[in-house]
């Protein structure tokens, strides 16, 4: 998990905040859970829930992504397939 987590440190476009790898961590430790990502517009949380999508893949687990608008969901999709996050 450490090595992931470097990964996503490196690769991060901005790079990833305290915030942001706190959620990242506690994500990637939820055992079957559900985990809400919320917050205010420019707060990083496509580029966090990539980076979780991510993590939790390459850990052989199922993920679902729920997004209020098909643009934000693109986003996601596009920046997992590249295997960068963007803005």
């Amino acid at each position: 998990m450490a090595e992931f987590k470097n990964h996503w440190t490196a690769v991060a476009s901005p790079p990833l905040d305290d915030s942001q790898l706190e959620a990242l961590d506690k994500s990637l430790d939820l055992n079957g859970c559900v985990h809400l990502l919320q917050g205010p517009l420019g707060t990083g949380k496509t580029q966090t829930t990539v980076a979780m999508t991510d993590g939790l893949v390459r850990l052989g687990e199922k993920v679902m992504v729920d997004v209020k608008m098909l643009r934000h969901f693109n986003q996601v999709l596009n920046s997992a397939q590249s295997g960068r996050p963007s803005k």
